[in-house]
């Protein structure tokens, strides 16, 4: 073996050791804060309304149910109890499938570590992980999903793969329907215009034999998973009905939110800003030279958020934005890999080489991001966790009144129960702050 091709075997086997290390931390940090962090309100409103009735998952009146995760916590709290780690392993067990699937992407692409940092940098994706919620686990189907037929093997088999993955995520956030429709047609659409030699070509292919009625058999097949979803976004759009979302703009409440699960809000926009630049730039330059995957990809993910948009506007509903937005994450994410890999290839060997030394710089800048934004034992969209157990156990146990700072709903009534085997009707509201004893 000559010298050069060893230095080669030794990279690749030192970066194989950094991404597998870095996966474990990531799942270690999942399960940390899974086990000492206290439950909150929307994970104690799913596991008392929906998990404690077998049937009540499949009733979809409000946006907090997640049917998926609501019908697997309840299998998880009837085999193991209702200890909060219990409660929380669909979405820890869900993130396995994630980073397998983020595993198998960084070893087939150029920029290994921006592409997984991308993936794995996300604080508020992460912090879904680890709480008795559906959005990580729909988002987690996704990037199996993608990943397999995109990135993997692009055959018939891991074509069914990627849509059975992306139906399943449907019936843990409905939303995730309008894209699941868009890859379909997005797909089928490039499908066709390549068997049919081009675009011009299309309307005589489909009228030769049964290719037509092949391609909307297909199409139909698939679009038949979207029946209840579709109900399911329906009933919990209704005017009235209780929706998370932004009712800014779109830039401030996509893009900028979607940088934000990555950058402190002090750059976010100008982050934002530079991005869609350097995309805008790099498809117009590219526009002849962009992959079947990241015209696919790009397609359906700009469908997707064109189709929320108008429903939000013509509804007068918000758009998603935060938390709301982690099911379309993995395409987003997958989408900006697929057109720097094509970038990477189309450029000269040396200005590609750059532009891999300079991702592992970006990388190296979301780590830091990561590690000075993280808290393991919070939640962002619900800070006041950090000490909400020991505040109920330690002033219940001594003054027999709840505190008045803690907000007396069904995350209380858990700890109440778990701690003193009462409800909260047998406490009342301390007249002041007792303070700890």
């Amino acid at each position: 073996m000559h010298m050069n091709d060893r230095r080669d075997v030794q990279s690749l086997d030192l970066d194989k050791i950094a991404i597998i290390s870095s996966l474990a931390i990531i799942f270690a940090l999942i399960i940390v804060r899974a086990a000492t962090s206290a439950l909150t309100f929307d994970e104690a409103y799913s596991l008392y309304v929906y998990a404690f009735n077998a049937r009540a998952f499949a009733t979809p009146n409000l946006a907090n149910n997640h049917p998926l995760n609501s019908i697997l916590m309840h299998f998880a709290t009837v085999i193991g109890g209702d200890d909060e780690v219990v409660t929380r392993l669909p979405s820890i067990a869900m993130s396995v499938p994630y980073l397998y699937a983020t595993y198998r992407l960084v070893q087939r692409v150029r920029c290994k570590y921006f592409s997984l940092a991308l993936c794995v940098l996300n604080g508020i994706l992460i912090e879904y992980f680890s709480m008795a919620r559906g959005y990580a686990i729909s988002a987690s189907l996704v990037q199996f999903g993608l990943v397999e037929y995109y990135f993997v093997k692009k055959d018939e088999r891991s074509y069914v793969v990627m849509l059975s993955s992306l139906a399943l995520s449907m019936y843990s956030l409905f939303p995730t329907l309008v894209f699941y429709a868009s890859v379909i047609l997005a797909e089928n659409t490039h499908r066709c215009v390549a068997n049919a030699g081009g675009i011009r070509n299309v309307f005589s292919f489909l009228r030769t034999g049964d290719n037509g009625r092949r391609l909307w058999r297909g199409i139909g097949f698939w679009m038949l998973f979207t029946i209840w979803p579709l109900f399911g976004m329906y009933m919990i759009s209704k005017p009235g009905k209780p929706l998370f979302g932004s009712s800014g703009d779109f830039f401030h409440a996509v893009i900028v939110s979607f940088v934000e699960m990555y950058l402190p809000s002090q750059v976010s926009v100008a982050v934002a800003v530079a991005a869609c630049l350097a995309i805008v730039i790099a498809c117009g330059r590219l526009r002849r030279h962009l992959s079947a995957r990241t015209v696919v990809l790009g397609t359906s993910l700009i469908v997707t958020f064109l189709i929320i948009y108008a429903s939000s506007r013509i509804g007068k509903r918000p758009l998603p934005s935060d938390r709301t937005l982690l099911e379309f994450v993995p395409a987003a994410t997958l989408s900006l890999i697929s057109l720097l890999e094509d970038v990477v290839q189309t450029l000269p060997a040396r200005v590609s080489a750059g532009i891999q030394r300079g991702t592992e710089i970006l990388a190296l800048g979301l780590l830091w991001a990561f590690v000075s934004q993280y808290d393991g034992h919070t939640y962002r969209s619900n800070p006041e966790s950090k000490e909400f157990r020991r505040i109920i156990a330690d002033t219940v146990l001594y003054n027999k009144c709840i505190p008045p700072q803690i907000m007396v709903n069904l995350a209380t009534e858990y700890y109440l129960s778990r701690y003193f085997s009462q409800h909260r009707e047998h406490y009342t509201t301390c007249a002041e702050d007792p303070g700890s004893p």
